[in-house]
This record gives structure tokens, C-alpha cells and sequence, in this order.
């Protein structure tokens, strides 16, 4: 852990190319003597405590792949010269305290892959010059900001979006109907907004969860169950159904013959339920723990397929500890926990020991959970903080990838897996590759191949002893979106990579 300022001193490495600094104590400004540092590609200082604007001589890096300051204390408003940053793939400055209107400079950074201007207070219009980043692909993030006014046609030319979050604002009016044209979109929110009219006619707005369209009264769309009919997503939730709550417990009070036991198909440790009743979506393939375990199941699960699955759980957590409010911890994340639907999705499950931080509270509580997922500062205190499901998820990840629990693996890896950086040569002699699980062939596909890696370099980061030094889930979610084409690579192949080069 660094802390103090960062010195002036950097400016005078004239051949840096990358500068990370992230997840320490560091305060005071960023110095602008960092823009001498002309062949720089990355700087990443996010998770600090710096305070002040952003220096406009960082914005002459014409080398910049990456800027990321997001999780400080900046303030002021992000200045026009943004727009020199013609060469910059990825730029975050989400959960700051920048304030003022978006620039439409911003629409010259044509080379942006994913923008993150999230958690601030930018105010004002969307600049429509933001539909000119035809470039941008993984993600647009604006949510939780105050901007105001209409949501721009001109959003609607970002064809190759997968992402769109403009959640937690003060949108108002229509969607614009030309989004039907943004067909490679995968995930929007659009909630906690002041929309009306109809949603756009795609899958992502169609299949979009109630959560991503609520808090928006006038916004109403074509669901098709038995009939399309419109229907206002700003009332009851069973309206988008097309059906009321009564019609609902009369159907179940049918179909299982008046809560006959024959159609139990589990019990769980709340006991019978007599009068109030749950509905869940059936998941076929069970628990990860279930698949892991079952030959043809594991087999079945491809490494594509583990993959998404890791990400998939990962954006559970995030959505947990940073779009809920208060903010839910689960506290018992294991395999047993999270279930796969057909397609092999996760779904986290078992909220029965969760707890809601409170932010004018301790949150110390008794000790809960899963032998062998419990991050190691429980066995000295019992305060809840999100970092505990953080070392959880890092388990998971190791897990899917490895087909087992990877108990040998964080013990003999203690020394360095456990801190914050390596200083030991442990590791060197494993080569990821035989860690793997052995049920299903070694991947073949190098974007795979990058992928695996790169979720073992993220999974060792979240079992570090030290909370503080924990990603946070949001950052290890918008860690996993990022293109493979945009992560550096290792300098060796990927089937001599070892854990000690992981852990480097």
C-alpha cells in the first residue's frame, strides 16, 4: 500500500509506457507533470484519494491507451482538450465528483472502445457529438450522473454498443425509434429516468430485466406473452405479464393441485410456506458445485461457456454492491450458491445470510458462510464489508476454471497470492495450463486462451489477505468486458505461462 502524493519526479521517466498506481492511499492532486511523459500508454490511478481536476497537459498523451482515475475524490469539470485524446481506446472517470455538462469535444476521441463517465455529477444534455464514436463498442456508461433533457437519435449511430447505461438520471421524453437499429446492443438500463412511449422493438430492450426499465412511469412496451398488448412498465410488475397478482395465484393454485406435496421439489431453511408463496425461474443445470461434479455436465460446460459464466456472476456481484441501495453483501458466495440456467448463465442464490451495508453503522455482525470461500480477515473480526464477497468471487473464478476447489492452489501460492505483490519465486514451476480442469480439452482459441489467463490475473487479485488491496466488484465486472484485444499480452505462449508470471 503507497501513500503520500505522487511525485513530479514521474514527469522525467521519459521512457514510461505504462504506470499503474491503483488500489493505495495516495492524495492531493495528480501532478501535470505527467504529460512530459509523451510515449506513456497507460496510466492507471484508479481506487485513490485523489482530489483536484484532471491536468490538461494529460491530455496531450497521444499515446494513451488507457486512462483510468475512476473510485477518487476529483472535482471540477472535465475540460474541452478531452477531445485531443484522438488515439485513446478506454477512458474512465466513473465515482468522482466531476461536475458541469459532458463536452462535445468528447466526440473527437474516435478511437474510444468503452467510455465510463458514471457516478459524477455531470449535468446538462447528452452532446449529440457523442453519437460520433462509432467506435465505441463494449460500453457507454453515463448512469448516475444529473443530466437532463432528451435521449438523442444521434446515440442511436453507435451500431457496434453492446453496453448502454444511462440509468439514475433526469432523462425525460421518448426513446428514440431509430435504436432499433442498434442491434449489436446486449445490456441497457434505462431506469430511474422520467421516459415515456414505447421501448425500441430489439432484444435487448424486449428481454431487458423489470429492473432496467422501472422508475420510468410514462415507459410502456410490446411483450409478447400469449398476446402482444402494450403495457405500462411503470406500474404493477405482473402487468407486464398481462396478468394481476390474482390471476397469477389462482394459476399456481391450479397447476399444483392446491400446493399438493407431491409437486415439492425442494424445501430450504425458512420452512413452509403457508399463506404468502415464491415464484422462481427454474434453473435445469442446478449449482456450479452440481455441474463441476457431474462428468457430462462439466464436459458440457466449455471453456467458452465458463467464461460467461464467470462474467456473468461477476456483474451479479457488482449490481449487488453498487446499483442497489443500501448496498446488499451476500455472504455465503460458494458453489453450492449459484445456480445455471439451459445455457449455462449464472444466477446467484441464497440470500438468507445477505446484509444491507448501512453506511452510519459498523455492519459487524456473527460470522456466516462456507467453509473455504470466507475471506481470511473474518477469523479475526466480524465486520461485513463488500471486499468479503470480493474474495468469495475470486474463489469462484479459480473454481470454474479449475473444475474443483482451488484449496492446494491459494495455500501453496500463500506467500504471493495472498499479498499485494510477489517477492518470492513460488509459482514459477506451475504452468497455468496443467492447473486447468482436465474433464474438457485445453483451449485452442487464442482469444480463449487470453480470456482464462486473464481471469486467473483477476482471480488472484481478489484473494489478496488485505481488503484494502481487493478490487472492487465493479471494477473487476468492467474489467472482465474489456476486449482481449485490448489487455496486454504476456511475453511467452500461453502453454509455458506459469502462476508466478500471472502473479508478477
Amino acid at each position: 500500500m503507497l501513500y503520500g502524493e505522487i511525485s513530479k519526479d514521474w514527469g522525467n521517466c521519459q521512457n514510461l509506457t505504462a504506470l499503474y498506481l491503483s488500489g493505495n492511499g495516495i492524495t492531493g492532486r495528480i501532478p501535470s507533470e505527467l504529460g512530459k511523459l509523451k510515449i506513456l500508454r497507460e496510466l492507471d490511478l484508479r481506487s485513490n484519494y485523489l482530489v483536484g481536476e484532471i491536468p490538461n497537459e494529460l491530455f496531450n498523451l497521444s499515446s494513451l491507451i488507457r486512462l483510468d482515475v475512476r473510485n477518487n475524490k476529483l472535482t471540477g469539470g472535465l475540460s474541452s482538450q478531452v477531445g485531443m485524446l484522438i488515439n485513446l481506446p478506454h477512458l474512465d472517470l466513473s465515482t468522482n465528483n466531476f461536475t458541469g455538462p459532458i463536452p462535445k469535444q468528447l466526440g473527437d476521441c474516435s478511437s474510444l472502445l468503452s467510455l465510463n463517465l458514471s457516478r459524477n455529477s455531470f449535468n446538462e444534455r447528452i452532446p449529440f457529438q457523442v453519437g460520433s464514436l462509432d467506435s465505441l463498442q463494449i460500453m457507454l456508461d453515463l448512469s448516475r450522473n444529473e443530466l437532463t433533457g432528451e435521449i438523442l437519435s444521434a446515440l442511436s449511430k453507435l451500431k457496434k454498443l453492446e453496453i448502454l447505461n444511462l440509468s439514475h438520471n433526469k432523462l425525460s421524453g421518448s426513446i428514440p425509434s431509430s435504436f432499433d437499429q442498434m442491434l449489436s446492443l446486449t445490456t441497457v438500463d434505462v431506469s430511474y429516468n422520467e421516459l415515456s412511449g414505447p421501448i425500441p422493438n430489439i432484444k435487448a430492450f424486449q428481454d431487458a430485466p423489470f429492473d432496467a426499465l422501472k422508475h420510468n412511469e410514462g415507459l410502456c412496451g410490446n411483450i409478447s406473452r400469449d398476446q402482444a398488448r402494450v403495457t405500462n412498465i411503470g406500474s404493477n410488475l405482473f402487468s407486464v405479464w398481462n396478468y394481476n397478482g390474482k390471476i397469477v395465484y389462482e394459476d399456481i393454485i391450479e397447476a399444483t393441485e392446491d400446493f399438493d406435496a407431491k409437486y415439492c421439489i425442494g424445501t430450504g431453511g425458512y420452512g413452509t410456506v403457508r399463506i404468502s408463496f415464491l415464484v422462481y425461474e427454474f434453473l435445469e443445470k442446478g449449482s456450479l458445485k452440481h455441474v463441476l461434479s457431474h462428468g457430462e455436465q462439466a464436459m458440457e460446460f466449455d471453456w467458452i461457456k465458463r467464461v460467461r459464466f464467470i462474467k456473468g456472476a461477476a456483474n451479479a456481484f457488482a449490481y449487488m454492491h453498487h446499483d442497489c441501495i443500501p448496498a446488499i453483501v451476500h455472504r455465503d458466495i460458494s458453489s453450492s450458491n449459484i445456480l445455471l440456467d439451459a445455457e449455462y448463465d449464472a444466477r446467484v442464490s441464497d440470500f438468507g445470510t445477505a446484509r444491507m451495508l448501512k453506511p452510519d453503522s459498523s455492519n459487524w455482525t456473527s460470522l456466516a458462510g462456507t467453509y473455504g470461500y470466507v475471506a481470511p480477515e473474518l477469523a479475526y473480526t466480524m465486520k461485513v464489508t463488500e471486499k468479503c464477497d470480493v474474495y468469495s468471487c475470486g474463489v469462484i473464478i479459480l473454481e470454474v476454471l479449475m473444475g474443483r476447489h482451488p484449496s492446494e492452489i491459494i495455500t501453496l501460492l500463500s506467500q504471493n497470492l495472498l499479498s499485494s505483490s510477489s517477492s518470492s519465486n513460488v509459482g514459477q514451476n506451475i504452468r497455468l495450463i496443467d492447473i486447468l480442469d482436465q474433464c474438457i480439452e485445453a483451449p485452442t482459441d487464442e482469444v480463449v486462451k487470453k480470456e482464462i489467463t486473464y481471469l486467473v490475473k483477476v482471480g488472484f487479485s481478489c484473494l489478496r489477505s488485505d481488503p484494502c488491496t481487493r478490487p472492487s466488484m465493479q471494477e473487476v465486472s468492467v474489467e472482465l468486458a474489456l476486449s482481449p484485444k485490448s489487455r496486454i499480452d504476456f511475453a511467452k505462449p500461453s502453454e509455458i505461462i506459469t502462476l508466478g508470471d500471472i502473479l508478477s
